[in-house]
This record gives structure tokens, sequence and C-alpha cells, in this order.
């Protein structure tokens, strides 16, 4: 059993849980309603929208682009019913194309419940689709001079490629107006019974009102118990193979203008100035701090971290493109974890700590060596003697602190078998940790939610699903995120010099350098805005066109609700 959601109105003085109304299971949190269908053994309520559901509702979306809403509305609302009268099969909304996997009787059944003159709509509707989607269900509903006189062009292809794009995104106007129909068309055939019956007409007002809104949600709702099924089709996969396979990937890029030459030196300059600046204050420091003759690792630990800041910081000030993604937040999150460290070594600011931390990176130092030596054991090497060198030059540097016989290892990582979250905690900088350093992890491992934003992009092809491609992203240089690391740095100044009994705790050279940046107006350098960015198709897709915004890159993911 997981921990339980903590009841609203306990604790209420204390600072509220990130994630307390979850359910955690171990390191794991769960949503409430996921948890229940977890340990019900009900599985997660989970419809892919695009990957599932979207082809096997797509006619739908034909029979409105031929017909308008409201008679295509009419003529879905036909077409269910008599599925219904042709087919045995019971568990069937008739709402998706493959319900209509027919045998020859029920074909003919199918079209004399349908009538002629609907059966001729929904043939003229589908003929141009089949043409490029032969598998497609519901393509022995086209009569076949539809067929002949249906065009397989490039157009038409674009057109279609239109269609799938304008309902890919399940919340927007065009998506809704087929699940619309579709939970119109099951309520009318007796599919489904509601005590409250939405008012399907909204959808002309839909999403502009907040009843269309609310109609909106409940469509969605309900149609999910219908589209459960879509999982797993066998002509959803057709769809997408058959997509791949007739039309080219789309990658757009984004364009930025260049940034100013002439302001990027003016701002070289001004990070060279601080540079300079900031090493003569740290080496003043340094002078005006100097550590015991007999216990000197205090002091030499403090500066230690503390320079390691100013040289990131430095380097960030000098080059801004440093300041792009996703070496910005490589830079912010070491010297977050560097802060938190300074912090806690303050808070507590005893020998133990100090001799702790050295013994932990002497430790390292030593694991390290014996992952080298490992390489020379059993193993015909070319660089073998540049290895050794190197063995030996690392034991020189350890053996002159400590000897490597005398070293011990900690490999669990922690102050004390403290992680970094305790440390913040009793550091009293939580939120350094939960709003610098923990989300900006996921950019130096490289996890999901960092190279799905920063390295891949939606294809924009509609006729490809969601599907991602590599992405070079706009990279502007953000003088924002340079002010951000210098602010870093001149927190990590204050908490050595506060040590230090310095008068004056704050850091000059940051100051120095806002005032110029403030009269230079950051230099120019910001975050675009959306219209002075361009967009052009790759190289290697010359031949594709550019689709519309609802086919763009920001089109929205399979969605579950």
């Amino acid at each position: 059993m997981g921990r339980k959601p903590r009841e609203k109105g306990k604790n209420r003085s204390k600072k509220p849980r990130v994630l307390d109304d979850h359910v955690q299971h171990g390191k794991k949190f769960r949503p409430p309603l996921l948890d229940y269908m977890l340990t019900s053994g009900h599985g997660p309520p989970v419809l892919e929208w695009v990957r599932w559901a979207l082809p096997e509702v797509l006619w739908i979306k034909l029979l409105i682009h031929e017909y308008g809403i409201r008679n295509a509305g009419e003529l879905v609302c036909a077409t269910v019913e008599a599925g219904k009268a042709a087919s045995t099969v019971a568990n069937r909304s008739y709402c998706m194309a493959s319900d209509f996997v027919f045998t020859s009787e029920e074909r003919a059944k199918f079209v004399h419940t349908l009538g002629e003159g609907p059966a001729n709509q929904v043939s003229r509707a589908f003929a141009t689709f089949v043409k490029f989607f032969p598998d497609f269900p519901m393509a022995w509903m086209v009569r076949e001079t539809n067929l002949d006189d249906a065009i397989a062009e490039a157009d038409k292809l674009e057109e279609i490629k239109q269609l799938v794009g304008d309902v890919r995104s399940r919340r927007d106007r065009p998506a809704m107006e087929i699940q619309t129909c579709a939970m119109f068309s099951i309520v009318a055939s007796g599919g489904l019974i509601m005590h409250e019956m939405p008012d399907f007409n909204l959808i002309s007002e839909y999403p502009d009102t907040d009843p269309s809104r609310e109609m909106g949600a409940q469509v969605r709702a309900s149609l999910n118990i219908f589209l459960g099924a879509a999982t797993g089709s066998a002509w959803a996969k057709a769809f997408w193979e058959r997509g791949r396979s007739i039309s080219q990937c789309l990658n757009l890029r984004r364009k930025v203008p260049p940034p100013n030459t002439s302001a990027l030196m003016e701002a070289n300059k001004a990070g060279t100035r601080f540079a300079r600046a900031v090493a003569m204050e740290v080496g003043q420091l340094a002078e005006a701090f100097p550590p015991d003759a007999q216990n000197p690792r205090r002091v030499e630990v403090l500066l230690g971290l503390l320079q390691r800041q100013s040289q990131i910081a430095a380097d960030m000030a000098r080059m801004p493109p440093l300041s792009m993604s996703p070496w910005a937040e490589m830079g912010q999150r070491a010297m977050a974890e560097t802060l938190i460290r300074l912090k806690w070594l303050a808070a507590k600011d005893v020998q133990e700590n100090y001799e702790w931390f050295v013994n932990y990176g002497l430790g390292q130092e030593k694991l390290h060596i014996e992952h080298l030596k490992t390489l020379l054991e059993g193993e015909q090497r070319t660089d073998r003697d540049q290895i050794k060198a190197e063995i030996e030059a690392r034991e020189s540097w350890l053996n002159e602190q400590r000897y490597s016989w005398l070293q011990e290892v900690d490999v669990g990582g922690g102050a004390h078998d403290e992680n970094l979250r305790t440390l913040a905690e009793a550091a009293g900088c939580s939120d350094l940790r939960s709003l610098v350093f923990q989300p900006m992890s996921s950019d130096v491992h490289g996890h999901w939610n960092s190279i799905a934003r920063h390295n891949l992009t939606v294809c924009a092809n509609p006729l490809h699903g969601t599907h991602r491609l590599p992405y070079e992203y706009a990279r502007p240089i953000h003088i924002e995120v340079v002010a951000g690391v210098l602010n870093l740095y001149a927190d990590s100044f204050t908490v050595v010099s506060t040590l230090a009994g310095s008068e004056s705790t704050d850091s000059a050279a940051v100051k120095a350098w806002y005032k110029e940046a403030d009269e230079a107006k950051g230099w120019g350098f910001y975050a675009p805005s959306e219209e002075n960015l361009t967009e052009e198709p790759t190289e290697n897709d010359a031949d594709a066109q550019t689709p519309n915004s609802s086919a763009s890159p920001e089109a929205e993911d399979d969605s579950t609700s």
C-alpha cells in the first residue's frame, strides 16, 4: 500500500508539500485516479487521440469537409443506424471505421438501410481518400464511378494532410466537431442513455463560451468509453504506415536573426572587465581570509568553491553564447549545487564537515585511479604508456595529501550519507534545489523532458502522426541567463565573505556588470518574439510544403482526456 494523500485542513501551519495530494509508492508519486486504476487492476486510463482514435473517426471529418457539420451530422447518424441494422455484433458503437468491416451480405443490407441518396453522398466524400488509402475499412462504400472520377494528385494529398492536421489537437474546434457528431450519433441510435443530455448545438459556439466548453468536456469524457476500443487498431497502424510511405517527413527549422556582431563584442568586453574584477575581489578576499596553519581545510574549501563559482560566472560573462541551451542549464546547475554545499558548510561551520569534504574528494580520486589500473589488466592497449603516466601523476598528487593505501572511498555521494535535498533543507535553501538544481538536472542527464524540448520536434507532416525528429532549435542569447549566473556567484561571495568577517559582503564586480548591462540595455540580447521568427523546411525535404498552423511543430501531442 502506498502513502495516502494528506487530508485537507491538517497541518495547515506547515508549508504544503509538493505532490502532497498524490499517493506515494517508494520514490514514485501517483495521482489518486491513476493509483486507483493501477491498484484495482484496471490499468491506466489511456486514450491516445492521435495514434489510435484519430484514424478511426477521420471518416466523420471527410463528411464534414464535404457537406458541412449540420448535414454531415445527419449523415453520420444515418450511417451509424445503418451499421447497427446490418451487423449482428452488439458491442460496436459504429463511430469507428473498423466497426464497418462487413461481410458481403452485411454490406448489401447496410446500403439498403442507408438508402441510395445517402450512400452516394458517403461514396463521393470517401473517394479521393480511398485513392490514397486503399486499406480504409470503409473503402467498400465507394462506388466504382466515384473512384474512377477521384484524382490522386499532389494537391489532393495536401488537402488530406490539411484535414488530418486540423484534427490533431483533440480540444480544438475541428476535432470537437468530429467528436460531437460521433457522440450525437451514438446517443441518437440508443448506444448510450444520458440523464443530462448535452446541447450538441453548442458546437457552433465552441470554444468561445462556457456552456460550449462544458459540452465539449462532457462529449470527450463520454466518448472515451467508446474510443477505448481503438487502442491497437489494425487500421490505425495501417493509416500511419501508409501516410509515411506516400509523403516525406517535414522538419521545420526556426531561424533567429543573427546577433549584432558589434553588440556581441561590447558584451564580451564587459564580460572581460567583469572577469578581471571578479578575480581581483576573490584575490583580495583570500588575502583577508588566511587559513589556520593547523587546520587549513576550512578556508581552502570555502575559497576553492568560491573560485569555482567565479570561473563559471566569468566564462559566461565573457562568452554570452554560453547562455544558450544546454550550456546555460549545465552551468547554472553546477553553480546551484556548489552554492547549496557552500551554504550548508557555512550553516554548520564545523571542522568535521570540511574534513569530510576533502576526504570524499580524495576518495573519488583514488577510485578513478583504480579504474585506470583495470584498463592495464589483461588487455593489449596501444596507450599503456600514457595510462601509466596518468596513474603515476594522479597517485603522486593523492599521496602528497594522504597515502592511497590509507585512503577510504565513499561511493554514497552525500555528506555523512545525506543527499543534496537534506543539505538544502538544513541550509535553508530548498527553493534553490527545487527551482534551479533539480529542473536543470534533466538537461545535464538528458532526460526526456529536456531532449523533447531542446533536441526533438514533432514532424510537421500530419500524415506521420506525432513522431519526433532531430531538431536544431533557435537558441537566442539570453542576457537574463548571464545575469542569473552572476547572481549565483554573488550569493556565493556573500556566504564566504561573511564567514571571513569582511565589512562588505556584496560583490562589487557583479554590481559593475549590472550597471554596464543596464546602460547598454542588455546589448540587445533577449528572447525574440514569435513574429521575429521564421520557419523553413529542411533541405532534405525540399518537395514538402509548409503546412498550416494546425500542423506546426507546436501541434498537441497525443492526449488522454
